[in-house]
């Protein structure tokens, strides 16, 4: 799993904060965790819905048109970070918790505008909405599905 954007050298430092407490340091850290923990990262095929994961849950798939940083204000925001927490929480619910499709996908929702929301240009810009944006542009493009995976759920 890629490690640019990850805090490989310093996972548990103690951040001197209760660790209740919701700071955008610990989110970062958090969905940093997350990422890491995600097996491979498939962007070489058109997928339907933007992003997807493997029925055994070890390949997260993010569609091969979905850039993965847009620009913003001189500075890169990598987007396959929020697209790769959405897959892994919404995967987990179901294989875990045995949640229906549709209420892990809420949840993974919500805990991707979470992490989203604590980017710090998320006050400057919608970020969300530029991610899903572009989802909307995909699930249009019913073009765009000759070269789906096979193990895609």
């Amino acid at each position: 799993m890629p490690l640019h954007f990850c805090h490989p050298n310093t996972p548990h430092r103690k951040l001197g904060i209760p660790e209740w407490f919701v700071s955008n340091l610990m989110m970062d850290r958090a969905l940093d965790a997350v990422v890491r923990r995600a097996k491979t990262l498939d962007r070489k095929h058109d997928i339907p819905y933007l992003a997807g994961y493997s029925k055994d849950g070890k390949t997260i798939y993010i569609d091969r048109h979905m850039p993965s940083s847009f620009r913003y204000d001189g500075r890169d925001i990598n987007t396959d970070r929020y697209l790769i927490l959405h897959e892994e929480v919404e995967k987990t619910l179901i294989d875990q918790l045995n949640l229906h499709y549709l209420h892990a996908h809420q949840i993974a929702t919500r805990a991707e505008q979470a992490a989203v929301r604590r980017h710090p240009l998320a006050r400057l810009r919608p970020l969300h909405a530029e991610i899903r944006q572009a989802h909307r542009r995909r699930a249009v493009d019913q073009s765009a599905r000759r070269s789906r995976p096979q193990a895609l759920s």
